[in-house]
């Protein structure tokens, strides 16, 4: 416990150095600072030597901070593959063999249930597209039907038209031309008469006369 304190009260006091170094390395504290002390008075004009302490200046805080970079990584990564593979032995040691069984063999049969599930819902989804398209035939169908029986009907009234029209209007004229061939017929009939009357005449004159004689 003495030991972890210390190494904490060291770690602490390395850190107040380092950053004290940073402080006096890196010992500007706003971008418009640094930016300044980079840029000259005259911006037409440069000095080298300036330019070259500033750059050196600036090389020795950011390698410091590339080395605490570079073992805070190590603190952070090597811990934790060790307890990955801390885990991982832990699972090799102590795992249950029939259970893993199971659970690989329950995935098995889920996959296989899935597998199954998906090609019948395939084949349930091929079923109803062509079923849909059979019905679609078949109401195509239907309707060509339909149109036909219309057609046949409209086709059917016309030639009973053609045929009963002819009919009806026989039936129309037949009165009147009975009545035509009543007339006709009583008309001979009363010129029949007319003539027969002086053959008639004629006849009975002569049974008169052979009786008179």
């Amino acid at each position: 416990m003495t030991n972890s304190c210390e190494e904490d009260v060291a770690e602490e006091h390395g850190d107040e150095s380092v950053s004290e170094e940073e402080d006096s390395f890196f010992h500007w504290e706003e971008e418009s600072t640094l930016f300044s002390d980079l840029m000259d008075d005259n911006p037409y004009e440069s000095d080298d030597g300036k330019l070259g302490a500033l750059v050196d200046s600036l090389r020795a805080p950011f390698d410091e901070q590339g080395v605490q970079l570079k073992k805070e990584i190590a603190e952070a990564f090597v811990p934790t593959v060790n307890h990955v593979k801390a885990r991982y032995e832990e699972l090799h040691e102590q795992v249950d063999v029939p259970f893993g069984k199971g659970l690989f063999l329950f995935n098995k049969a889920c996959k296989d249930m899935e597998l199954a599930a998906l090609k019948e819902q395939d084949e349930l989804k091929s079923a109803h597209i062509a079923s849909q398209k059979r019905i679609d035939e078949l109401f195509k169908q239907l309707k060509e039907e339909y149109a036909r029986r219309d057609q046949l009907w409209i086709d059917f009234e016309q030639e009973l038209n053609e045929l009963v029209e002819p009919v009806l209007e026989t039936i129309q004229e037949t009165p009147a031309k009975i009545e035509r061939t009543i007339a006709n017929f009583e008309k001979q009939s009363k010129t029949l008469e007319e003539e027969a009357k002086p053959v008639l005449d004629e006849k009975k004159l002569k049974e008169l006369l052979k009786k008179l004689g």
